[in-house]
């Protein structure tokens, strides 16, 4: 509701980075209308699944790509288990925390797949503006707003729906306050928060910050 009081709800490009089988692509067609989404996922059998949903839609792009700090092909970790098929939902750049991930998975493996910095789709896509930029990568959100730099200081993101992991889950992730820090000097500000997720002591997990431009 906040994002779409904001930002409207016509004619809007959308990018979707982080995209696993598609979930936000069905909340993005709900609450937008007609929204051009560019969707982003660089896992392969992640990617065939998204795909089967996009064969069912419109004004929708998916890509087999990341976004990170670099262009070219990088290291990515998957999670396995056979019981949950949904745990590749924390697949990432970065290594888990065995000690700090609640849930349990049977192993893991490094796999290869090809990232990207924004800021260089932008150029080679000819994207004049994105009005709504929604990161959900597992703890290296840090590198995809690397990458996105020159698309940040010049004004061509409107709105940032991010995730921010709280707990201590990855290695090397970045805190709260680091975001609060990165967004504010890129002259964004701090508008609100979604799906706050929390332990049964009630201790937030994480949760989807949203950042507007000033």
């Amino acid at each position: 509701v906040l994002i779409k009081s904001m930002i409207g709800r016509q004619n809007l490009t959308i990018f979707d980075i982080g995209a696993h089988h598609g979930e936000s692509i069905d909340n993005f067609k709900k609450y937008f209308n007609s929204p051009r989404i560019f969707s982003f996922e660089p896992f392969k059998e992640s990617f065939e699944i998204l795909s089967l949903k996009n064969s069912k839609l419109s004004d929708t792009k998916i890509f087999n790509l990341g976004f990170s700090d670099f262009n070219g092909k990088g290291t990515f970790y998957s999670y396995v288990d056979p019981k949950n098929p949904n745990i590749s939902a924390v697949n990432s750049i970065l290594q888990l925390n065995d000690e700090n991930f609640i849930p349990t998975y049977s192993y893991n493996q490094k796999v290869e797949c090809e990232f990207m910095k924004l800021d260089t789709f932008v150029e080679e896509n000819n994207i004049s503006y994105i009005d709504l930029l929604k990161i959900d990568v597992q703890g290296a959100e840090f590198k995809v707003i690397e990458g996105a730099n020159n698309s940040l200081k010049n004004n061509k993101i409107g709105c940032v729906l991010i995730e921010i992991a709280i707990a201590d889950y990855y290695k090397n992730q970045k805190n709260f306050d680091f975001y609060i820090t990165l967004f504010k000097n890129y002259e964004y500000e701090l508008k609100g928060f979604y799906n706050l997720i929390s332990d049964k002591d009630k201790s937030i997990l994480y949760l989807d910050a949203v950042f507007f431009k000033s």
